[in-house]
């Protein structure tokens, strides 16, 4: 019977990873600025829910935003389609 179980939650995993990979991130989460330039490009890292550093999710270069956020600050940024494709939808406020 174990046998039976752990394949079933093997399968379901492998299904959610491959059809729903929107499922296994939240859609709406807390990043810092680890760069910015002038232009509005910026380097961000992943916040966990204590607002640490999330070291399962590499630094993400390479975000297009407005330009005027700096090193340091805390956005609120959206996950698009369940990738680590963040759309930075401003400046946190908490």
């Amino acid at each position: 019977m174990a046998d039976i179980k752990r394949y079933v939650a093997d399968q379901i995993r492998e299904a959610i990873k491959k059809e729903y990979p929107h499922l296994r991130l939240p859609a709406n989460m807390l990043a810092v600025v680890t760069a910015a330039d002038s232009n509005g490009m910026y380097r961000l890292r992943i916040l966990d829910q204590n607002m640490e550093v999330d070291e399962t999710i590499p630094e993400i270069p390479g975000v297009t935003g407005v330009p005027g956020y700096r090193k340091g600050d805390v956005l609120c940024v959206a996950l698009l389609y369940g990738q680590l494709w963040p759309y930075i939808i401003g400046r946190y406020a908490g």
